[in-house]
């Protein structure tokens, strides 16, 4: 046992509990520790008070019957269960206890400064000259000593210690419970970190797995958009375009949604905040999503509100929101269904997405808004997907202040999605100090290490009417741009060697190149790469894979 008596005992009360015995009983008790130090004593006699312990001879036949309790009890005590009964050299009668707890002594409980039989008067007389005590007060006091019968002071050793041992298990107990929850509270703290780390390392390889299928994704998408350019009569070749633009589409959708899932975990969402009109986000939505619902037979129906809704939000992220509800209410509908989705204007904005298609079982939907839950969970897997587009869902509108419920009455029945938004007052003007150099042709410097990445970039920027130009490598762009003087770079992040980031430093310390446009090009678009980027110089950032619309976009609002 690693627990000293006085850890185990709370020595206030068991000194409190020895003198209601003693007020009762007149006898006296004292609790010493291994050592033969006196931790509680009760009720003692004047003749040890008054004269033993405080005269230097006798006080030295104290504490040689106080030594000779310890080196009995470490000598021969562990399996004795009698108490130690002796005489002390200063005459009086001694009883002693140890408390043994699993087989360890803690501490003694004794009782003494008593006798058997009537004093020996002489025998103290010559105490009283020996010592130089006073005889007549010496003797006065011999006189009050108790004498006891055995059976009387085994009765009292009985109570005292029983009460000790019981205050010591008690004791024991309580710091055994303490010693337990701290463990568990330890064991629990690792597991916590352990599940933490492997959560970690979850997000770091969806990160990691998202941005290596974005590089062959940019080359697929790109050179889909500009194939779907390019006039052919050949209807198969047509139809073999669309269908795998549609699948790269789906496939960029995925990896999106893992991205998007990772950085809500993460925390590393940042919104872009501006003025909104709500009614313009939802109308857009619908429009590009009318395709899905026309090609099922699927009615979709829109009501807007006739005053204007402005909110404080992300007009992306919002549109991802409306976007993922359509998404779901596309793939759980058939041909006849209905999907509605309307707009209304309470204390907060409110927008439902209801549908009359499959439904959703009441048991899940508790968890319908918990990353890769799926309603869909038959081995053919017809309406594919991997279960996050609604958690993304629930991450985006909280981001904006909201919230988001799910209702149906179980399958068969339809599912209905509410979100509300908070309303917040802004300002009507909105002025852009934007110059626009979409209307004429930009010189292009494009680098990238992936040859395919490249080649198609360089054939849809010159598909818009730029002039474009190529370099495979951060040192290889810095000396063509010295040529080329391009008014726009489009520039990859994780470049071998020189990185993008030190490539747009390079252009910003250049007095020559100082003032070229700098767009970042990246399968990392996380909030501090942005920002990141934007400390380097880049004044825009394009996420891979680049469709043209956006590309075209970007360029629109390049400042030169």
């Amino acid at each position: 046992m690693k627990y000293k008596f006085t850890e185990l005992v709370d020595i206030s009360k068991l000194q409190d509990l020895m003198e209601g015995f003693y007020s009762v009983t007149g006898i006296l008790s004292a609790v010493l520790d291994t050592d033969a130090n006196i931790l509680i004593a009760v009720g003692w006699q004047d003749i040890c008070t008054k004269f033993h312990r405080v005269n230097k001879h006798a006080e030295l036949l104290c504490k040689k019957s106080d030594l000779y309790i310890k080196k009995y009890i470490d000598s021969n005590y562990v399996n004795d269960k009698s108490n130690i009964c002796y005489k002390c050299d200063n005459g009086l009668i001694d009883v002693a206890y140890p408390i043994i707890i699993d087989g360890e002594h803690l501490a003694t409980v004794y009782t003494g400064q008593f006798l058997f039989e009537e004093p020996d008067i002489e025998q103290f007389h010559r105490q009283a000259e020996k010592c130089g005590f006073n005889e007549e007060d010496y003797i006065n006091a011999v006189k009050k000593v108790p004498i006891y019968t055995k059976d009387k002071v085994d009765s009292i050793m009985n109570y005292v210690r029983q009460l000790a041992e019981m205050m010591v298990q008690m004791g024991l107990a309580k710091l055994q419970l303490i010693e337990s929850q701290k463990k568990a509270m330890q064991e629990s703290e690792a597991l916590v970190e352990e599940l933490k780390k492997m959560d970690q390392n979850k997000n770091q390889f969806l990160s990691m797995l998202s941005h290596e299928l974005r590089n062959p994704l940019a080359s697929i998408m790109m050179s889909l958009s500009f194939l779907d350019q390019v006039p052919t009569c050949d209807k198969q070749a047509l139809r073999a375009v669309k269908i795998a633009k549609r699948q790269g589409e789906q496939l960029t959708r995925l990896v999106d949604d893992l991205l998007d899932v990772t950085r809500i975990t993460q925390n590393k969402i940042v919104l872009k905040k501006e003025r909104v009109e709500l009614n313009r986000v939802v109308q857009q939505a619908v429009a590009d999503y009318q395709g899905h619902f026309s090609e099922k037979e699927v009615e979709l129906e829109i009501k807007l509100t006739s005053d204007p809704i402005y909110l404080e939000a992300d007009s992306a992220r919002l549109t991802q929101i409306i976007g993922n509800l359509l998404h779901n209410a596309a793939k759980f509908t058939l041909k006849g269904d209905k999907t509605l989705v309307m707009v209304e204007k309470k204390q907060e904005a409110v927008i439902t997405v209801q549908d009359t298609g499959r439904g959703i079982p009441t048991a899940i939907l508790p968890n319908l808004f918990t990353p890769f839950v799926q309603v869909d969970n038959s081995l053919d897997r017809s309406n594919g997907g991997l279960g996050l587009g609604l958690a993304i869902v629930k991450g985006m509108v909280e981001l904006h202040g909201g919230n988001v419920t799910a209702h149906s009455e179980g399958l068969g029945y339809g599912t209905q999605f509410t979100i509300c938004l908070p309303i917040k007052g802004i300002d009507e003007e909105h002025k852009s100090k934007v110059n626009r150099a979409s209307a004429h042709s930009l010189r292009i410097l494009v680098i990238d290490d992936i040859p395919d990445i490249v080649e198609i970039l360089c054939s849809l920027l010159s598909y818009l009417g730029h002039e474009t130009i190529a370099a495979l490598s951060g040192s290889e762009g810095i000396d063509k741009a010295k040529e080329f003087r391009p008014q726009v770079v489009i520039c990859d992040i994780g470049l071998p060697g020189k990185n993008g980031y030190e490539v747009a430093k390079s252009f910003c310390c250049d007095k020559e190149l100082k003032d070229t446009f700098l767009i970042a090009l990246s399968g990392y678009a996380q909030p501090n790469d942005l920002e990141r980027a934007k400390e380097a110089g880049f004044k825009k950032h394009l996420a891979k894979p680049v469709d043209l619309n956006t590309l075209e976009q970007t360029l629109a609002e390049v400042v030169i």
